[in-house]
């Protein structure tokens, strides 16, 4: 992948997609179905992309997928939406739905195959009704702001004084 063309990264941490079957987004069937109709011998596998371009040895790369990628969403879903889209969304999505289910930055960086968290900033959104779920719970939180500098000056003689006093 692009942003780990050598495996340093992410070669031993691989992709766990889950199977179902009856679902029809679902990544894993999809990617069987293409390994059934477009079956790759097993020797050939490790020098055979998943995805081919011009021919089953020549990998797609960004630019041909992504101008696949604006047709079908142009033809799927109209010029005006299609044109807020990109190959990168699916990433950006994720993100943002790990995000809003609580999951740490860690764990989003590592799913959503992020080096650097300049990335995380930018694409894991706040969902609009997470905001106010959270402002909400800031309104009714019970805050007590003690902090040394805020504390008044007490001179020992004075605190001596009070301790006498206190006793007597």
């Amino acid at each position: 992948m692009k942003n780990d063309p050598f495996s340093t990264t992410f070669g031993g941490h691989p992709i766990w997609l889950p199977f179902d079957p009856l679902d029809p987004l679902n990544a894993a069937r999809w990617l069987r179905d293409l390994e059934l109709t477009l079956p790759v011998d097993a020797d050939a596998r490790r020098r055979t992309p998943l995805f081919g371009a011009q021919s089953a040895s020549t990998p797609l790369t960004h630019g041909p997928a992504d101008r696949a990628f604006a047709a079908v969403a142009e033809a799927a879903l109209g010029v005006t939406r299609a044109a807020m889209l990109s190959l990168h969304s699916p990433r950006v999505f994720c993100a943002c739905a790990l995000l809003a289910q609580g999951a740490s930055r860690p764990l989003i960086m590592a799913l959503c195959r992020w080096k650097s968290e300049a990335s995380l900033d930018i694409y894991a959104r706040l969902q609009p009704e997470d905001y106010v779920w959270w402002v909400n719970r800031m309104a009714s939180a019970s805050v007590t702001n003690v902090h040394a500098t805020n504390l008044p000056f007490l001179r020992a003689d004075n605190l001596l004084a009070r301790a006498v006093h206190d006793i007597a």
